[in-house]
């Protein structure tokens, strides 16, 4: 909240002051309690044609940028809905195969980080019928995979971590990048200044 706050972010807290049913998700699966919440909030937006929605976890980040980076990244893609991306699969190593190749960047989901225009997000989380601590990557996994899906509701990677850095597996190819004014997070792999900064798993 204090980089969200500094950064102008307009916050709402999903789930405050909820009891947590979604797994402990550092040791395994879980984390369907996210979509459950995502999916009620998206109900009153899901009309907005042109509202963007930044979804992020909410303990184990930093924002490193400010709200018209995001957007501005996120909109020279040309895609509807970008999830983040991580050289590491999970949960379930058996789909890997199953992702598009890609020829440089992360290839596989994390679901830490997700932006989209308000009516694709919405398509996609009203399509969660599961329990609380069943695994939410696992769901939009399985969404991103199918081709079709994929290509109706015009999803992608941040591939090259241009708005989302998520760190587990990745500590080497970043360092900080001191200003002026105030030091960035760089990706020296893509050359990258991700805004959205990620301590996925043990890299809290």
């Amino acid at each position: 909240m204090q980089t969200a706050n500094y950064f102008n972010y307009t916050v709402t807290v999903l789930g405050m002051g909820e009891t947590w049913k979604g797994g402990d998700v550092g040791r395994s699966i879980g984390g369907g309690q996210k979509v459950r919440l995502l999916k009620e909030a998206m109900e009153n937006l899901a009309d907005q044609e042109d509202l963007v929605v930044l979804f992020v976890d909410s303990y184990d980040l930093i924002f490193a940028g400010g709200p018209e980076e995001i957007l501005r990244k996120f909109q020279q893609g040309n895609h509807k809905v970008l999830f983040a991306a991580e050289g590491m699969i999970w949960p379930d190593k058996r789909l890997a195969d199953k992702y598009p190749l890609v020829r440089s960047g992360k290839r596989y989901l994390n679901s830490g980080g997700i932006i989209g225009y308000a009516p694709y997000v919405n398509n996609i989380v009203s399509q969660w019928n599961l329990h609380d601590n069943d695994d939410d990557q696992l769901f939009y996994t399985k969404i991103y995979l199918d081709p079709l899906k994929r290509k109706s509701l015009n999803m992608t990677l941040d591939h090259k971590c241009q708005i989302f850095q998520n760190l587990n597996g990745a500590v080497d190819e970043v360092l900080l990048k001191f200003g002026t004014d105030r030091v960035r997070v760089r990706n020296t792999a893509y050359n990258s200044l991700p805004v959205v900064v990620h301590g996925n798993r043990d890299t809290k």
